[in-house]
């Protein structure tokens, strides 16, 4: 079983302790998982979204590290459901990164945050179940199409 609490901690003094180190901006990410698969109530991503916050005031130096943090306080905004400040967030990081695997990633939050705030997300509705029929009837199609010829 993973140990959530321990990576918490540990990443937490990684990010306390070593702030200027060049691994600290990865550690967000394992930090932002650990508090996601712990919290039941917004709680512990509402702290995780403060203290990114604080993480960037009080290291406006480290650029990799203000990057991740504002990128994981956009996420910790989406798991909180307030979609349409997450995807502002998105926007900037897509426009400050226009032609680069940041603004990629950045994008498609984008776009999710965008499909939750327009009540589409979840577990597809009957859209994609409709989708999904009508292209198993094209392929039936093609296979009848393809015996004939």
């Amino acid at each position: 079983k993973r140990n959530y609490e321990k990576v918490n901690t540990d990443c937490r003094t990684i990010l306390n302790n070593y702030s200027d180190s060049l691994q600290s901006g990865g550690v967000i990410s394992k930090l932002y998982l650990a508090d996601l698969r712990l919290d039941s109530s917004g709680n512990r991503i509402s702290d995780l979204k403060s203290y990114l916050e604080s993480l960037i005031l009080n290291n406006n130096e480290n650029e990799l590290l203000i990057k991740q943090a504002f990128y994981y306080i956009q996420k910790c905004k989406v798991s909180l459901g307030d979609y349409a400040s997450a995807m502002t967030g998105f926007q900037q990081i897509i426009d400050q990164n226009p032609y680069s695997y940041e603004g990629l990633v950045a994008s498609w939050d984008y776009a999710s945050a965008s499909l939750l705030l327009n009540g589409q997300g979840g577990s597809g509705g009957g859209e994609k179940e409709n989708f999904e029929l009508g292209n198993a009837k094209e392929n039936s199609k093609d296979n009848e199409n393809f015996k004939m010829n």
